[in-house]
């Protein structure tokens, strides 16, 4: 919820790099824990505003082009330096992912008071408010990185998105600067 959005914000602001800004990035970018938890800077693009996630490391083993808002621009710009190679989100110096989530969650949550919830749950923040925000369903999805289930339209439609999904994502960053505010 928005209020619950107001209490979490401010906690992953002190809790800092990397789990803080970890989090952070997981509501503004909508995207699953383990493919930000490996995000690394030979996967961004500043100039397009782009973070590519090889598919890999994708559910659905498909790359996924994700666009960055101002807002997560900004998240990553605060990060330490590190070689594109290496991971933005770690505490071994680049050479691992941050894992201890579950830890992380239990001190998230008393400093917070926002309890019952999981990582997972920011990812359906981030599309519940897109459907608030009347972005439509195939756009939304598609920022998800889901696969249509539809077969024929699947086969179909293999257009990107990447213009109304940059839109949606510039309209969640503004929506949560929105929640902040209140």
């Amino acid at each position: 919820t928005p209020a619950e959005i107001r209490a979490l914000w401010p906690v992953w602001g002190d809790e800092g790099n990397p789990f803080g800004s970890f989090q952070k990035m997981l509501l503004l970018t909508m995207q699953r824990r383990n493919e930000v938890a490996a995000m690394k800077p030979n996967e961004i693009d500043i100039n397009k505003k782009i973070w590519t996630v090889p598919g890999t490391r994708t559910k659905n083993k498909l790359p996924m082009m994700v666009p960055l808002s101002q807002m997560a621009l900004d998240i990553l710009e605060e990060l330490p330096e590190c070689k594109d190679d290496e991971y933005l989100f770690t505490t071994t110096d680049g050479k691992k992912p941050i894992s201890g989530f579950s830890k992380n969650k239990k001190r998230t949550d008393k400093a917070s008071k926002v309890t019952n919830w999981r990582l997972h749950d920011l990812r359906r923040t981030g599309r519940t408010g897109l459907a608030r925000l009347r972005v439509p369903e195939v756009v939304a999805e598609r920022v998800l990185n889901h696969v249509e289930r539809n077969s024929l339209k699947r086969i179909y439609d293999q257009y990107s998105y990447l213009e109304e999904k940059t839109e949606a994502m510039d309209k969640w960053a503004i929506e949560l600067t929105t929640i902040l505010k209140h």
